[in-house]
């Protein structure tokens, strides 16, 4: 019964529904609320029915794409956790601590080609 409740709760919430239907919504969550807490599963199964066929006087399609739009939401947040930890797990490299350490990509560059050419040197004599 506590699940039915919670599904039609949400779908019907005054603070999920369009304004123009905020007052029908209202009316229905507290008839759902009176039925819960006197605990009528038939009638809270009956109004999560209609709430879910859209059978009463408001529509849900502004329920359905809010609950879409938390759905992206969510499904965005976990992406950022796994991009924050790929970024850490990337900075604990032990690659990352070497390049992060270069203050001048030029003169290392520079280095690195000096050394090349001394080698090459080496090889030819």
């Amino acid at each position: 019964m506590k699940h039915k409740y919670k599904k039609a709760a949400l779908k019907c919430h005054p603070d999920r529904v369009a304004e123009e239907h905020q007052a029908r919504a209202e009316e229905i969550f507290k008839e759902l609320a009176k039925c819960y807490e006197e605990n009528d599963l038939q009638r809270v199964t009956e109004i999560l029915e209609e709430l879910e066929s859209g059978n009463l006087l408001f529509s849900i399609q502004s329920i359905q794409e809010k609950d879409k739009l938390l759905q992206i939401v969510l499904r965005l947040r976990t992406k950022l956790g796994q991009l924050v930890s790929e970024i850490s797990a990337l900075k604990e490299n032990e690659t990352y601590a070497l390049i992060s350490q270069i203050e001048s990509w030029e003169a290392y560059f520079d280095e690195k080609s000096k050394n090349l050419e001394e080698e090459i040197t080496s090889f030819t004599r």
